[in-house]
């Protein structure tokens, strides 16, 4: 229960006043314009494509990536599979 003849009470119910008002004004602002799409409809469109083709849901949405996933091979490795298919 506040005690507004005790100090402590009357000053605690001081700030409380001061932060409720601080936080109506803070409020009461008006907000900055939000900004435009900093993209256009086909990055949007291979954005929602790439994010389609994304699995697990913890792979990163790359558009751009145009390679397949593992190690390239080695030039050796390529050599012995092609001479095989030939014999």
């Amino acid at each position: 229960m506040i005690d507004a003849d005790k100090p402590a009470d009357r000053k605690a119910a001081e700030h409380q006043a001061e932060g409720t008002r601080e936080f109506e004004r803070a409020v009461g602002r008006k907000q900055p314009p939000l900004p435009e799409a900093s993209h256009d409809k086909e990055t949007d469109a291979e954005l929602n494509d790439a994010l389609e083709d994304t699995f697990p849901a913890s792979d990163p949405v790359a558009p751009t990536a145009h390679s397949k996933a593992g190690a390239p091979e080695k030039r050796s490795q390529r050599r012995k599979t092609s001479g095989s298919d030939q014999t």
